[in-house]
């Protein structure tokens, strides 16, 4: 089990912190019991109900994960500041985050989802519960201020591991001007991007447009071209195909490019973050012995911003992608001639 650091229940600074403060080691361990990780909490701003030192955790309680809906007042929102306001808070206050995603984590009881959770991981051994309840304050306040409803903060010692099977995140479209538009783009799901099938390379197509069907359905679909996903005769590709077996094999379809083309823009992108680290040490030194210039003072705080920025980036892409893979499967097309 992962290593956390331990405070006095009468500590003076969590005591300030109130219901943001971790009680106990135990109620640590056994807060997430249920979920296959299991991972030590850290901190969490979601109010709890009183604990009877009596009746503290004899039986664990379990709790399930559950994917925020698009209904969520934090769906529509999380990509317009507030995930970003959440990474400066991080980067700011020197955490070693290895995840951060949103869900519902309600008691395995529970008729109902609950409020939204938007969970941090980090790195085991490398936080104690006063820091985490501070850092996990300060991202309830960004919640708030934004109005988002329904929503509390948590951190978790939790280690992320790359992806090794389908349904690995594409990074969120961005403007023109994008200070990372270069970095972000082979990891984006842009118009026409090349894929194939996983058994079938030399089957190249592109990815097109997203789309979703309503009502009941909550997938979402890629169009791309038919013999990307359907491997066929001449004959049967002449006539219209139509899913009727939902229990046949899943196919996976991957984006063209290797994993020695996807290791290698993940080495410039570390080359890229040590030359700005250079640079903001050499600044850094000249202010302090008195030889920095205008320009070299001015320079100083876009060079910081740019480095945090792409040090997440770097995290998010080393952790969480394998291999250039997408969470479709050519069965689950209805494809139309």
């Amino acid at each position: 089990m992962a290593s956390i650091d331990d405070i006095s229940p009468n500590d003076d600074e969590s005591d300030s912190l109130g219901e943001f403060a971790v009680p106990s080691a135990h109620f640590a361990i056994n807060y997430y019991h249920g979920l296959p990780s299991k991972p030590p909490l850290l901190a969490t701003t979601k109010p709890q109900p009183p604990i009877s030192p009596i009746e503290f955790f004899p039986y664990p309680v379990s709790k399930t994960i559950h994917v925020v809906s698009g209904r969520h007042p934090i769906a529509s929102m999380w990509d317009s500041g507030i995930s970003d306001a959440i990474l400066d808070v991080l980067t700011e206050s020197e955490i070693n985050w290895t995840s951060l995603e949103v869900v519902h984590i309600p008691e395995a009881k529970d008729q109902f989802l609950g409020p939204a959770i938007v969970c941090v991981g980090v790195e085991p051994g490398t936080l104690n519960y006063n820091k985490a309840a501070r850092t996990a304050r300060k991202c309830q306040e960004i919640l708030n201020t934004n109005g988002v409803a329904d929503c509390f903060v948590e951190m978790r010692s939790l280690v992320a591991t790359k992806s090794g099977g389908c349904g690995v995140r594409f990074i969120d479209l961005f403007t023109a001007r994008d200070k990372l538009r270069e970095e972000k783009d082979p990891f984006t799901a842009t118009l026409g991007f090349p894929i194939c099938a996983k058994e079938t390379p030399n089957e190249v197509g592109s990815g097109g447009f997203f789309l979703t069907l309503g009502d009941d359905d909550k997938n979402i679909y890629l169009v791309t071209a038919r013999h990307v996903v359907l491997v066929e005769s001449f004959e049967e590709s002449k006539v219209e195909y139509i899913r009727t077996n939902k229990g046949q094999p899943k196919r996976e379809i991957v984006r063209i490019g290797s994993n020695a083309r996807l290791q290698s823009i993940v080495d410039r992108m570390a080359s890229r973050i040590g030359i700005l680290d250079e640079g903001i040490s050499r600044i850094k030194n000249a202010i302090e012995d008195g030889t920095a210039t205008p320009d070299d003072r001015e320079d100083l705080p876009p060079m910081l911003r740019k480095v945090a920025r792409l040090n997440d980036l770097h995290k998010h892409i080393s952790s969480q992608w394998a291999m250039w893979r997408l969470g479709f499967s050519g069965s689950s097309f209805g494809l139309h001639q």
